[in-house]
């Protein structure tokens, strides 16, 4: 090993820099995108379940409204995020990120963290599953985007 290079360290390359955050802009809107993708499926299958099992379980109707509620408000986002580069988060609030944080949160403590009982019928694992795929999604997109206003990188 040459003793020059110990300890020595690459120059900041702005170039390599750009190249990094418009790769990681991409992986968030990515997850931001996979995550509506969700959407249609996610609300038949809640539709289903309230219908068949919300007598028995009220829980079912509550986690059916927050997703609603979750799914019009990443349209917004998603009309938002066209509309405005990744380099701008002047389109999309704190307070919106903080609103949808707050509605996946109350779906995760209504489902019990995506947790099967004893009594369930066929359309539960399946809705719980792709509720819990989608809450991945959109948690790291979440993270991603708040990222973006705590730092000043953008």
């Amino acid at each position: 090993m040459n003793m020059k290079t110990i300890g020595a360290t690459k120059k900041f390359d702005r170039k390599d820099y750009s190249n990094w955050i418009k790769s990681v802009a991409i992986e968030g809107s990515e997850n931001l995108k996979q995550a509506k993708a969700h959407v249609p499926v996610l609300k038949e299958l809640l539709g289903i379940l309230t219908t068949n099992c919300g007598q028995h379980h009220p829980e079912l109707i509550c986690i059916r409204e927050k997703f609603n509620i979750l799914s019009e408000e990443l349209l917004l986002l998603v009309k938002k995020e066209g509309v405005f580069s990744a380099r701008q988060s002047k389109g999309i609030t704190l307070d919106e990120l903080n609103f949808i944080k707050a509605l996946l949160r109350d779906i995760r403590l209504l489902t019990n963290s995506y947790s099967l009982s004893a009594e369930n019928c066929p359309t539960y694992p399946i809705a719980y599953e792709r509720l819990q795929n989608f809450d991945r999604q959109l948690s790291t997109y979440l993270i991603w985007r708040v990222s973006n206003f705590s730092d000043k990188l953008f």
